[in-house]
C-alpha cells in the first residue's frame, strides 16, 4: 500500500486502479472484469459509510456507478474490489450509457476512485486508466455476422419476391412490385436485431427488447398479415376469367331470355374481352415507386405510413448509438403509428398497383 507523504491524516485519497489478477501495471479493464481500487485511509471512508448509512460505490469519470457494490472492502490493505456489470438497476444502466454511449473507439481513458452514494468521490492520484467499450473479437464476429445476413437478404430481396406483392410471376425477367408492408417489417426487423447485436458487442447483456419496441413490430407484422389476407380475398385475373366464362355458358344455355338477361349476357362478354392475357400480372417499376404508388400514382397514406416508419427508425437508431438501450416510444406516437398503419389497411381494400389500371373492374 503507497503512503502519501502530503496526505493529512484522516483523508482518503485512491492510489491506484487496475484489473484484479492482472498485475498493478494492467490498467484496462471493461464491463465482466474485477477492478481493484487501492485507496489511502480506507478505514477512515468505511467509518463514515457505516455511520451516515450510506454505501461506498465507485466513481469512473466522477459518474456514480449506483446499485454496483463493491464486492470486497478490506481496510486493512486498503483495497476496494468490484465486479464491473451493466446490471438492471436504472441508475447503473444509465451511468454505463453516459461512459459507453455514442462507441465510436475501442477505450476511453477514465479517471478512478470511491466515495460515498449522493457525495463527491474522493481525491484520486491513480493513473489514468483505460475502459474498455468495445472488445474487438466480439464486435467482429457479431458484425460479420449481421453483415452476412444483410447481404444475403439485400440479395434475396431483389432477385426473389420475399418483400414483394404476392400474385402470379409478370414473365421471365420480371418480378412483381415491392410490398410497402413487407418493406416496413424487414426494416423494423434489422433495425432491433443490429440494435441488439450493437448493445451486446458493447455491454455484454442481453438487453430485453421494451414493449414499445415490440409493439412497433407487432404493428408491422400485423399490417403485413392484413394485406396478405386482403389480397388473398381479392379475386385474380384467372379466377375473374373462370366466373365470368360460367356465367356466360350459363346464359347462353338458356333457350328463352328476357331483356335482362340479354344484357347481362353482352355485360359478361364485354368484360372477358377486357380481361388481359393470362400471362399479365404488374411488374415493379423501382423500390421507391413500388411502395409510394397505387393505380392513381403517389399516394398519400402509403407516403404517410412511410415517413413515420422513417422517422421513428432514425429516432431509434439515435437512442440506441447514445444510450445503449432500444428507446421507449411514447403512447402517442404508437397510436400514430397504428393510425397510419390502420389507414393504410383501409385504403388497401379497393386499392391497386400503379401497374395493374388496365385491369377492368
Amino acid at each position: 500500500m503507497l503512503l502519501l507523504p502530503f496526505a493529512s491524516a484522516g483523508a482518503s485519497i485512491v492510489t491506484n486502479a487496475f484489473e484484479s489478477g492482472a498485475g498493478a501495471e494492467q490498467r484496462t479493464f471493461g464491463l465482466g472484469d474485477d477492478l481493484t481500487v487501492q485507496v489511502h485511509d480506507l478505514g477512515t471512508l468505511a467509518l463514515q459509510a457505516k455511520t451516515q448509512g450510506k454505501s461506498l460505490i465507485l466513481y469512473l469519470n466522477s459518474i456514480p456507478l449506483k446499485g454496483l457494490k463493491p464486492e470486497a472492502v478490506d481496510t486493512n490493505t486498503g483495497v476496494v474490489r468490484v465486479h464491473l456489470e451493466r446490471s438492471s438497476d436504472k441508475k447503473t444502466r444509465d451511468a454505463w450509457a453516459m461512459l459507453l454511449g455514442r462507441p465510436s473507439s475501442l477505450k476511453r481513458e477514465v479517471t478512478v476512485s470511491v466515495g460515498l452514494e449522493d457525495q463527491t468521490p474522493v481525491e484520486t492520484t491513480a493513473p489514468l486508466c483505460q475502459l474498455i467499450v468495445i472488445r474487438p473479437w466480439r464486435a467482429l464476429v457479431l458484425c460479420l455476422v449481421f453483415v452476412v445476413v444483410f447481404l444475403w437478404f439485400r440479395r434475396q430481396a431483389r432477385c426473389t419476391n420475399m418483400l414483394r406483392d404476392p400474385g402470379p410471376d409478370p414473365g421471365t425477367g420480371r418480378l412483381r412490385p415491392f410490398s410497402l408492408a413487407r418493406v416496413q417489417m424487414a426494416g423494423w426487423f434489422f433495425l432491433t436485431t443490429g440494435a441488439f447485436l450493437l448493445i451486446y458487442a458493447v455491454s455484454g447483456g442481453m438487453d430485453a427488447i421494451p414493449n414499445s419496441a415490440l409493439a412497433l413490430i407487432g404493428i408491422s407484422a400485423g399490417t403485413g398479415l392484413a394485406v396478405q389476407l386482403q389480397d388473398a380475398s381479392k379475386p385474380t385475373t384467372e379466377q375473374q376469367r373462370t366466373q365470368l366464362e360460367a356465367e356466360r355458358k350459363s346464359l347462353e344455355s338458356q333457350s328463352a331470355r328476357d331483356l335482362q338477361g340479354e344484357a347481362r349476357l353482352a355485360e359478361v362478354k364485354r368484360l372477358l374481352a377486357a380481361l388481359p392475357p393470362s400471362a399479365f400480372s404488374p411488374a415493379t417499376q423501382g423500390w421507391l415507386n413500388d411502395i409510394l404508388t397505387d393505380a392513381q400514382g403517389y399516394s398519400f397514406h402509403r407516403f404517410q405510413m412511410a415517413t413515420w416508419t422513417l422517422i421513428l427508425g432514425v429516432v431509434f437508431l439515435i437512442e440506441v448509438w447514445r444510450h445503449l438501450a432500444m428507446p421507449e416510444f411514447d403512447g402517442t406516437l404508437l397510436a400514430l403509428m397504428g393510425i397510419s398503419s390502420g389507414t393504410y389497411l383501409g385504403f388497401m381494400i379497393p386499392e391497386k398497383h400503379s401497374s395493374q389500371q388496365s385491369l377492368p373492374g
